[in-house]
């Protein structure tokens, strides 16, 4: 009977702890009732960005709590860090700047707790994770043996990638002002003053001195990219064949999204074969038009003599017809003269003329005036 009263007494004394242990398990964890607001913050920037945020600590017990933040690195599978990483590129903790001194929060208030997020200048794109604890204790070594009394917040923070496509023209210039022959060369240089490589592209369009556009040759026909802080050479040529002159270049490039580059030039084209050629033919064409006109204007004089002189005969002549009438008295078949007073009036060209071949008499010269037209018989054109 004693045996069993002894077992009973101590199953008593069992019961009796374990109640008290679970009502005290439960009177702790009832006591630490801390809310926090919002729970997880989700937040992106680029690098050396700042992000400012601000969560809320409500105290839902019945007694004072004294709350000390510390925080931790989260993977993304989640799994906790146990110190804060020592890389700071890659560690989210160690971007995070807040209050590092323990929080006193009454029953039923609420303390805010301003959070800002420095993201390193030197982290790469993507995503980072962290966990900040409020802790019930007074340090970070009290805090952290303290797992039963702590609320936590998740921190998701994004790095974006900081993209700066930025192009600089140094120079664009032909590389003669003048060019003896029909390839034409250009070169300017381009200064990668941004953070990511750029392949620029475009044309280079050449304009003639009336405006018209007389080609357009690819600006980079290599595709070659220019890295970030880095300058590069550029050329491209043109073929002009047959053509010269001045000329006009406009350099036109695009690269990365949005970025353009322009820049225009002047320059002669004067290829010496080509104007050789065009001497020798002009020359050519000159000489055989001189020596046309030369022989037009020999052969012209004299027909021009000739005619004159037929015209100069032929006018004389019929003037003397005009104003003399010749009369032949024929005595005789034998001679042929001409009286003394005829010989004495006929000049030495109009003698020859006053002689008749082959027959023989005296021939007198009778004056025949103008016959006179009555003025009524002129019809006058201009009526």
């Amino acid at each position: 009977m004693l045996t069993v009263k002894r077992k009973q007494d101590r199953r008593v004394v069992f019961v009796t702890l374990l109640l008290s242990f679970l009502f005290s398990a439960h009177t702790a964890l009832a006591a630490f009732a801390v809310n926090v607001a919002p729970a997880v913050i989700d937040g992106e920037g680029k690098t050396r960005e700042i992000l400012r945020y601000t969560a809320t600590i409500t105290n839902n017990s019945s007694q004072l709590v004294s709350l000390y933040p510390w925080v931790r690195d989260v993977t993304p599978e989640g799994e906790v860090a146990s110190s804060p990483n020592t890389d700071a590129p890659t560690s989210l903790a160690n971007w995070l700047e807040f209050s590092r001194a323990a929080l006193d929060i009454a029953p039923g208030d609420s303390v805010d707790l301003p959070i800002l997020v420095q993201i390193n200048l030197r982290a790469k794109p993507g995503n980072y994770h962290a966990v900040i604890h409020l802790s019930n204790g007074g340090n970070r070594a009290e805090a952290e043996g303290n797992k039963n009394e702590t609320s936590s917040l998740i921190l998701n923070v994004r790095v974006l990638e900081d993209i700066n496509e930025r192009l600089s023209l140094g120079t664009f210039t032909p590389d003669k002002n003048f060019f003896p022959t029909d390839n034409v060369s250009f070169s300017y240089h381009l200064e990668n003053t941004g953070n990511r490589g750029v392949v620029p592209s475009g044309k280079i369009r050449i304009y003639d001195s009336k405006g018209e556009e007389v080609a357009a040759i690819d600006a980079n026909e290599n595709k070659g990219k220019i890295e970030p802080d880095t300058k590069q050479l550029v050329a491209a040529a043109w073929q002009s064949g047959t053509e010269f002159g001045r000329y006009k270049a406009m350099l036109d490039l695009e690269y990365g999204t949005r970025g353009t580059i322009q820049d225009t030039v002047f320059f002669w084209v004067l290829p010496w074969k080509h104007l050789l050629s065009l001497f020798l033919v002009l020359a050519f064409v000159c000489v055989f038009l001189a020596l046309l006109a030369h022989s037009y204007i020999a052969s012209g004089g004299k027909k021009l003599a000739y005619v004159t002189e037929r015209f100069g005969r032929r006018a004389e002549h019929e003037g003397a017809s005009q104003e003399y009438v010749v009369s032949k008295h024929v005595p005789h078949k034998s001679t042929t003269h001409l009286g003394s007073d005829l010989s004495s009036t006929l000049t030495h060209e109009e003698r020859p003329r006053a002689a008749v071949e082959g027959h023989s008499g005296k021939v007198t010269l009778v004056h025949r005036p103008k016959p006179k037209v009555d003025p009524a018989h002129i019809v006058n054109l201009k009526k």
